[in-house]
C-alpha cells in the first residue's frame, strides 16, 4: 500500500470517528431529556382537528372499554350563575356556643357528662362542694330569724297599741303615750318588710345563682345526697365539645368547666381574594362543598365581611351562616365555598370526574372513534355543583370520557414509556 493510500485511509477513519462522536452526543442528550421527565406537548383541540399523526391517541377495543367501565358524555353549553370561589373552614356558631363556668369557688365532686354527649337545657353536668353555700345558708337562716323576730315584735306592738287606745279613752294615759305606741306598731311593720326583703335576697342567691334548695332537701336529679352540692348546669341544649374538669378539680368563680355548642347551626370562615371583594356582600347565597360528601353541596348565607386583609394571603375573612339540621357537617372541616353573584352567562361544562392530572396539566379524554380516544390539554374555569367550566381544549358536542378515564391515562403513560 502506497503512502498516499495510507493517508487517504487515515482521513476516512478520522471522519468516521467524528461522525460517531456526534451520534453519541445526540444520544446522550436524548437520554438526559428523557430522564428529566420532559415529554412532548399534549395536543389541543385545534391540533387534533387537523392532526395527521396518532400523537396522543389511545386505542382500546370494546371489550377493554367494558372492563374499564368507560362512560362518556357530550360536552354541552349551559347557563350558570357567576360564582366567586374561596377556601374556608367550618367552625362553631359562636352565637349558639356556651362556655359554662363555675358559679362559686369550690371542689368538683362528681362529673356527670363527657365530650360528645348531647345534653338538654338545665341538665346537671357536674356537682361541686363550696364553702359559699354554707355562708349563704347561714345568712338565709339569720334572715329568717330576723323576720320571725320582726313578726313577733309587730304582734307585741299591735297589742300595746290597742291597749293604749283603750287607756286613752278612759284618760288613763296621755295622747302622746298613745301616739308612741302607734309609732312602734308602724316601725314593726317596716322592720317586717325589710326582713322579708333580706330573706328573699338570700333565697334568690341560693336558688337562682347557686341553684341549691334553701331548705336543704335534695333534688331528684342530683347524683349525691349532699344538699349543699352546687350543680354546674347546661344553659341550653347542645353537644359537649370540651370538658375541662374531673373529680377533685378545684375551680374559681367563672372558671370554664365545659364548652357546649348547638351544632344545628355552624359558621364557615372563608378567605375571599382581594380582587373579588367588590362583588361580595351580606346576604349572598353560598354553596359549601366538603371532602366528606363530594357529591353534595350545602346552602349558606353570607353574614359579615371582615375589616382587615390578611397581609400574607391578601384575602378577607367572610363569615357564612351554615344550617346543619342533620348534623352531617362538623367543626374544623375544610370547605370549598362558591359565592353566587346572581348574574349568569353561557359556558361549556364537563363533569368534574372527567378531568385528570397529567404532567402537571389538566387533561380530558375525547372519544374520536369506537375504539380510539385522544388526550386534550384543558383550560378550565370555575367548578360549580360538580361541573367544570372549560374555556379551551374541548369543543361543544365532543364526547368526553367521565368514568374510566384513569384506565386511558394509564394506557397513555404505558405507551409513552414503551416509545422511549
Amino acid at each position: 500500500m502506497t503512502e498516499n493510500e495510507l493517508v487517504e485511509q487515515r482521513t476516512r477513519l478520522q471522519m468516521l470517528a467524528v461522525a460517531l462522536t456526534a451520534v453519541v452526543i445526540a444520544l446522550a442528550a436524548f437520554i438526559l431529556l428523557t430522564r428529566k421527565g420532559e415529554a412532548p406537548p399534549l395536543p389541543t383541540s385545534a391540533e387534533a382537528a387537523g392532526a395527521k399523526s396518532d400523537a396522543g391517541i389511545i386505542r382500546m377495543n370494546p371489550q377493554a372499554q367494558r372492563e374499564a367501565n368507560l362512560a362518556v358524555v357530550l360536552a354541552a353549553s349551559s347557563v350558570e350563575k357567576d360564582t366567586i370561589r374561596a377556601n374556608g373552614q367550618i367552625t362553631v356558631n359562636e352565637n349558639e356556643t356556651w362556655h359554662v363556668g363555675a358559679l362559686a369557688e369550690g371542689k368538683v365532686m362528681h362529673v356527670l357528662a363527657n365530650i360528645g354527649d348531647h345534653v338538654n337545657q338545665g341538665q346537671v353536668l357536674a356537682l361541686m362542694h363550696s364553702h359559699t353555700v354554707h355562708e349563704t345558708r347561714a345568712a338565709y337562716i339569720q334572715a329568717q330569724a330576723e323576720l320571725d323576730r320582726a313578726i313577733a315584735h309587730r304582734e307585741m306592738a299591735r297589742r300595746v297599741a290597742e291597749r293604749a287606745q283603750r287607756l286613752l279613752k278612759v284618760e288613763a294615759i296621755s295622747q302622746e303615750q298613745a301616739d308612741q305606741a302607734a309609732n312602734d306598731l308602724r316601725s314593726s311593720e317596716t322592720n317586717i318588710v325589710k326582713a322579708r326583703a333580706d330573706l328573699e335576697k338570700e333565697k334568690q342567691h341560693m336558688t337562682e345563682f347557686l341553684e341549691i334548695d334553701p331548705v336543704g332537701t335534695r333534688h331528684a336529679s342530683d347524683a349525691t345526697d349532699d344538699p349543699d352540692a352546687v350543680p354546674i348546669k347546661a344553659p341550653s341544649a347542645g353537644v359537649i365539645l370540651r370538658r375541662l374538669v374531673s373529680s377533685g378539680s378545684v375551680l374559681s368563680v367563672g372558671q370554664e368547666a365545659f364548652t357546649i355548642s348547638n351544632l344545628n347551626s355552624l359558621w364557615v370562615i372563608a378567605g375571599v381574594n382581594e380582587a373579588d371583594l367588590a362583588a361580595v356582600r351580606p346576604g349572598m347565597l353560598a354553596r359549601i362543598s366538603v371532602r366528606a360528601f363530594p357529591e353534595r353541596t350545602f346552602a349558606g348565607t353570607v353574614l359579615q365581611l371582615g375589616e382587615e386583609l390578611d397581609p400574607a394571603t391578601r384575602t378577607l375573612k367572610v363569615r357564612i351562616n351554615l344550617p346543619n339540621p342533620q348534623g352531617n357537617l362538623k367543626p374544623e372541616m375544610f370547605a370549598q365555598v362558591d359565592l353566587e353573584q346572581g348574574e349568569s352567562r353561557p359556558a361549556l361544562y364537563i363533569p368534574e370526574s372527567a378531568v385528570e392530572d397529567l404532567n402537571g396539566q389538566k387533561v380530558a379524554f375525547v372519544q374520536m372513534g369506537s375504539d380510539s380516544f385522544q388526550v386534550r390539554t384543558l383550560k378550565i374555569g370555575a367548578t360549580t355543583n360538580g361541573q367544570v367550566e372549560v374555556t379551551g381544549g374541548i369543543n361543544e358536542g365532543e364526547r368526553v370520557v367521565t368514568r374510566g378515564a384513569f384506565a386511558l391515562k394509564s394506557e397513555l403513560l404505558k405507551t409513552s414509556l414503551q416509545g422511549e
